[in-house]
């Protein structure tokens, strides 16, 4: 009697997983479209307290504004929300036409793309950008 109902179990273990597999349409593996910069681009980073950002090289003036917009933007989440995250890499996609960014848990990191948007603000686009996206990393 044991050996039959441990049968049971595999068959209906069998079964039940050959069901889910019917039922699911298409399974969609984890795919982002970041990072077609052309290999001939030379890569910088800044270290702060607060994000390692990783940008071209012919970018760095720019650069080091995103910096300061991103480690004032720290303090002021940070103390909004009560919590202060670790340094958290940040990439700048400056070959795109587009006007977005992202936070990604794993690998954990900010990604942006520099192209502004044509319906600007009246703040400008890096900064609402970083101000944007860095609460995405308080709150993630």
């Amino acid at each position: 009697m044991h050996r039959f109902c441990r049968q049971q179990k595999y068959v209906l273990a069998i079964f039940l997983a050959f069901l889910l597999s019917c039922m699911v349409e298409r399974a969609y593996p984890q795919y982002y479209s970041s990072g077609q910069e052309p290999a001939s681009i030379r890569w910088r980073q800044i270290r702060t307290e607060h994000v390692k950002f990783i940008f071209p090289d012919y970018y760095e003036s720019r650069a080091r504004k995103l910096t300061s917009y991103l480690d004032s933007t720290y303090y002021y989440a940070g103390r909004t929300l009560d919590y202060f995250p670790k340094r958290i890499p940040l990439v700048m996609h400056t070959q795109s036409a587009r006007a977005n960014a992202f936070v990604a848990w794993a690998p954990k990191r900010m990604e942006f793309y520099n192209t502004p948007p044509q319906d600007m603000y009246a703040q400008p686009w890096l900064e609402q950008l970083s101000q944007h996206e860095y609460l995405h990393v308080v709150l993630v």
